[in-house]
């Protein structure tokens, strides 16, 4: 999986492509195991991925799912929008969430630091959802 690593702007931006029995089974991008695990040093930087649409379509639809974090029993999630990014289109955008519990990043349900940083320790799972309408698809 390709990486992208700003020194300037601390983060890690990762690059997916879909597993096909994942993919197929929840319209995701997974990120490999190279970004799981213990990510506690991650917490309160920036996970960035660039994102766009296949086709134009005028009924995108966002929902608190679009973004996942599973780890230790825990998930949290946030809406694609999250942040200020925008609402998925044929335009390639670089979309940005903070890790870190504080409500203003808008994962839900809100965890506790302990618990934010207990989940970014046992990181299983990172999703992008990759389906934004009815009819289309989507490319990271």
């Amino acid at each position: 999986m390709p990486t992208d690593h700003n020194v300037q702007t601390p983060g890690v931006g990762i690059i997916a492509v879909p597993r096909t029995a994942d993919f197929l089974a929840t319209n995701s991008f997974y990120c490999t195991e190279k970004f799981l695990g213990d990510q506690r040093l991650s917490y309160n930087s920036l996970l960035t991925f660039t994102l766009y649409l296949d086709d134009d379509h005028s009924d995108v639809r966002a929902s608190v799912d679009d973004v996942v974090l599973e780890g230790d029993g825990l998930t949290v999630s946030a809406p694609i929008f999250a942040l200020g990014n925008p609402t998925p289109s044929r335009t390639s955008h670089q979309y940005g969430y903070r890790l870190s519990e504080h409500g203003s990043y808008q994962w839900t349900p809100q965890l506790t630091t302990a618990e934010f940083i207990r989940l970014l320790a046992n990181l299983t799972a990172i999703r992008i959802r990759a389906q934004f309408s009815a009819q289309g698809t989507s490319n990271q």
